[in-house]
């Protein structure tokens, strides 16, 4: 993936918005918080300060931040019972975009068996309507292969 076409990307979906996968999220979150405990936080150390600043530039390009309700609950099962990362939560939440796709239509994707419920909500919420932003290859190839645009986190790493 090319810078030009990571602007193409982003012009096309500046406007409609940007979905925002769990572990970016969660990256956001973390990092909102303070910076230095991305490598303490055990969902986020594998991620560096450069990456939580990529995600957040690259967020900022789009009018809308996207989340699931899926997207949500992981987020705030994963980040735990600390009340200062569920505050920066809350604030995420109310400055994103929730769209709801009822779980049994998730289920209705053949892929719902191997992706889980989260990633088939994105699915079938992002197709011809937003821009994915994620780390998760297996997730991303799925996503490409259904025509659904696609960023992946390694590719902002090399702009």
């Amino acid at each position: 993936m090319n810078d030009q076409y990571v602007v193409r990307l982003v012009h096309k979906y500046r406007k409609k918005g940007l979905l925002i996968d769990t572990n970016l999220a969660l990256l956001y979150v973390v990092g909102s918080l303070n910076t230095l405990k991305i490598k303490e936080h055990k969902r986020t150390c594998n991620y560096t300060i450069d990456d939580f600043d990529r995600v957040v530039r690259f967020a900022g390009l789009f009018d809308k931040v996207i989340v699931t309700p899926h997207i949500l609950t992981e987020m705030s099962n994963l980040l735990g019972k600390s009340s200062e990362l569920q505050n920066i939560l809350s604030g995420f939440i109310r400055s994103s975009i929730e769209i709801f796709k009822p779980s049994i239509s998730a289920t209705r994707t053949s892929r719902f068996a191997s992706m889980g419920l989260t990633d088939s909500a994105i699915l079938s919420i992002a197709k011809n309507k937003f821009l994915v932003l994620t780390d998760d290859m297996p997730l991303a190839a799925i996503l490409v292969n259904a025509s659904v645009e696609t960023v992946v986190l390694e590719s902002l790493r090399r702009i």
